[in-house]
């Protein structure tokens, strides 16, 4: 997109040197920027965790540097000559480069791998996660008020100037965000991604150093006309900017989470869903500050627009949401291409109609919920430049300061809405709240403009709020199901737990995904059956993924067994779960609330392995599918040998293979093995394995009795375990060691860019 004629590097004389190289440079930067969030916080999940509360702290230690960036950029920039400021931008985004080169040692070989025990306590969590990222997100932070002090010299041309910067550097975030999440992350890998994001980063620094000659070396003017940096005062003017923009930050940043949350649920996400959404995002930000740009020059009173512009994003926002809920669940083509997909997305689908559903459920849903919302949102910005820019001496210090309360209204709505309002009040009471922040909004606007205008924007946002329809029947809608009486929800900051009950069994649904089935699904509790049969003597098990209770319940079957911790990270599924136990007894699941020997924690497994120091008989990972996201951390090669780390002498590790990649990584951490069907068993002793003990134990009476007791048929499990040949492995067994998947390549996870290989 070309900038407008305004929009020029001005050379010593002042004079216009045509299209402007900083455009260039700085959406470089916004692509970088975006390519490193992405890879950071995969790469610090692994430190943190993936709860919802790890989640919060990462973004949080981001926004925090951010933060501190912009108000320290603010207070420097304004010091600086046009050319001081822009090579000081230019020295930053080489700082950034060296950081990205260091930043896999440091944050995986130094903060994962040799403190992850620290990790314990979220307050310790936050400190090293902030002070790990606090050098590169300052210098980020520092980007738009050095830039922006380079570029502006008169007041006049500030708003459009300063936005059609941050658009352009808005516009770069969006590609990076696609492009990494699509292309580079999968393609590459997360370290070699970094490399690239370093080569953008040292050459986006060069080119700003090299072409701030072209800049005037003389100190910024004051409005006064004398030379020097003229002293910011805060104004209640100024401070009551700060404040709107901090409330707009809030409600940005609240209703990104709530539309992630949405439409993973009704979209059935995968690995890529993610980047894929918050590309929209920024593109529509990016769109909505270029257009504001356009007719910032026509507003005679900025506050009054800004508070139309916020109002109508409320509406939009919500208004699009409501009727996302009714096409969920009035389109049954939308939800026959669930059904066959499930989530699994297949660029080479040689049906016509499927190709049709991909191109709905990718491009045309997400555009139509978040493009309007984010314009509107975006639009606002060149509006607040416009009024609190009236001295070219304090252009930095002013954008800083807007910067700065934006970053913290960010991170307060990322906090309060991730880990108070999901938490207490669910989704769709928190967009109601919501539409009450745009009848705040309007009740401002009542001094401003007609009071009829207010009142019709204000009335709108109640209205869309209100038409919401109940929690229970919003979540039914977009699984495409009416509403019906015997279904039980639970909704917490980690997701959205449905049990749905169908003709022939109660269905469980975690943020839109079919988890599993009570009465059990047999192949969920051949896992843990299985595995607790191959055993001579199991005492102790750990099950990560809980899901329906069929796994954990399986490896239960031993009498001997003492302990079953079971972890799940969606803490939503418990209560599910214990509600259906006590409505009804004889649905199959109250064997498993009830079994004094089972231990329910709502916890990220990968990290439980890391900090115990317990050691099991058997451990079992009852993973989600391979392609969904941070499904990697469960299939990786240093998954599996943390968890061979945690097994007692002679102790089995069982684990499903959804791909002959699953397969190779496996066999590569235990020596000792075998496969049975899609479970494979593994040890680092040798196994002294029958399929005759095992069919012995299986046919016990105690077994037997034990099975019937959650309504399972162990006919249908014994048929199973006979269906495939055994398929042992041993220390000279044969392994392909060369395309395995890793904490920082996860190649399964990525499956579009990785071809599945031998």
């Amino acid at each position: 997109m070309t900038p407008s004629g305004h929009d020029h590097l001005q050379s010593r004389t002042g004079t216009s040197r045509g299209p402007s190289l900083i455009f260039v440079i700085f959406f470089a930067t916004g692509f970088s920027a975006l390519l490193y969030q992405v890879i950071w916080q995969r790469m610090l999940g692994l430190f943190a965790g993936s709860e919802v509360h790890a989640s919060a702290i990462i973004v949080g230690a981001f926004l925090a540097g951010l933060g501190l960036g912009s108000l320290l950029g603010g207070v420097v920039a304004d010091r600086l000559s046009a050319r001081g400021a822009l090579r000081l931008y230019g020295m930053c985004n080489g700082l950034i480069a060296l950081y990205a080169l260091l930043s896999k040692p440091l944050l995986y070989d130094v903060l994962y791998l040799q403190l992850g025990f620290q990790a314990l306590s979220p307050a310790v969590t936050l400190v090293l996660v902030f002070a790990s990222l606090l050098l590169p997100t300052l210098l980020m932070g520092l980007s738009l008020p050095l830039v922006s002090r380079s570029q502006v010299s008169d007041v006049d041309q500030a708003a459009r100037r300063i936005t059609a910067l941050y658009a352009v550097n808005t516009l770069g975030s969006a590609l990076g965000s696609m492009l990494t999440t699509w292309v580079l992350a999968g393609t590459l890998g997360y370290e070699g991604a970094l490399l690239l994001g370093a080569a953008i980063s040292a050459g986006a620094g060069a080119a700003a150093w090299l072409s701030a000659r072209a800049l005037s070396a003389e100190p910024p003017q004051r409005a006064s006309g004398t030379a020097g940096t003229a002293p910011l005062r805060l104004s209640r003017v100024l401070l009551g900017w700060c404040a709107l923009v901090f409330l707009s930050g809030f409600m940005a940043i609240a209703l990104e989470i709530l539309w992630f949350r949405i439409l993973t649920v009704a979209l059935k996400s995968n690995a890529y869903t993610y980047g894929h959404l918050l590309t929209f995002i920024l593109l529509g930000t990016s769109l909505g500050s270029f257009i504001g740009a356009r007719y910032v020059t026509r507003s005679a009173r900025p506050f009054a627009s800004v508070l139309r512009i916020l109002i109508a994003g409320v509406i939009v926002a919500l208004v699009t949401l409501i009727a996302l809920s009714e096409i969920m669940a009035s389109s049954s083509l939308l939800h026959s291409y669930f059904r066959a997909t499930n989530g699994y997305l297949n660029l080479a689908e040689p049906d016509l109609g499927f190709a049709v559903m991909a191109f709905v459920v990718w491009i045309v849903l997400p555009a139509l919920i978040l493009l309007p919302a984010n314009i509107l949102l975006g639009a606002y910005f060149p509006f607040v430049q416009k009024a609190v820019q009236t001295d070219s001496a304090q252009v930095g210090q002013r954008v800083g300061l807007v910067s700065l309360a934006n970053i913290l209204g960010n991170t307060a709505g990322s906090l309060v809405t991730g880990l108070v309002l999901l938490n207490l009040i669910g989704t769709v009471a928190t967009l109601q709240l919501i539409a009450l922040i745009g009848l705040g909004f309007a009740l401002l606007l009542l001094r401003e403009t007609r009071r009829w205008t207010a009142a019709a924007l204000g009335a709108g946002a109640l209205a869309a709020g209100l038409a919401f329809p109940a929690p229970a029947d919003f979540w039914m809608h977009l699984l495409g199901s009416p509403p019906q009486d015997d279904v039980i929800t639970a909704e917490d900051a980690s997701g959205v737990a449905i049990l749905r009950r169908d003709p022939e069994a109660w269905s469980l649904l975690v943020d839109g995904i079919l988890q599993g089935q009570i009465p059990f699904m047999v192949r969920h509790t051949s896992l843990g059956l299985f595995s607790a049969l191959a055993h001579p003597d199991p005492r102790t098990a750990l099950v990560i993924g809980i899901g329906s209770g069929g796994t954990p319940y399986g490896v239960g079957v031993m009498p001997g067994m003492e302990r079953i911790d079971a972890v799940e990270i969606v803490g939503a599924e418990i209560p599910v779960l214990q509600q259906l136990a006590r409505q009804d007894p004889g649905s199959g699941i109250r064997p498993l609330i009830d079994d004094a020997r089972v231990r329910l924690i709502v916890a990220d497994g990968r990290r439980v392995l890391q900090q115990t120091d317990a050691r099991y008989d058997i451990i079992e990972a009852d993973a989600i599918y391979p392609w969904r996201s941070h499904a990697g951390m469960l299939y990786s090669q240093e998954f599996f040998e943390s968890a061979r780390s945690r097994l007692q002498p002679g102790g089995l590790m069982a684990q499903w293979a959804p791909t002959e990649r699953t397969r190779r990584t496996f066999l590569s951490v235990f020596p000792y093995g075998v496969r049975l069907g899609d479970v494979l068993i593994g040890s680092a002793d040798p196994l002294r394995l029958s399929i005759d003990d095992m069919l012995a134990r299986l046919d016990a009476p105690q077994t037997t009795a034990y099975l019937q007791a959650a309504g399972l048929d162990p006919a249908p499990l014994r048929e199973l375990l006979l269906q495939d040949a055994p398929v042992p492995w041993t220390p000279d067994t044969p392994r392909d060691t060369a395309d395995l998947n890793r904490d920082l390549w996860p190649r399964d996870e990525y499956y579009l860019n990785v071809p599945a290989g031998p």
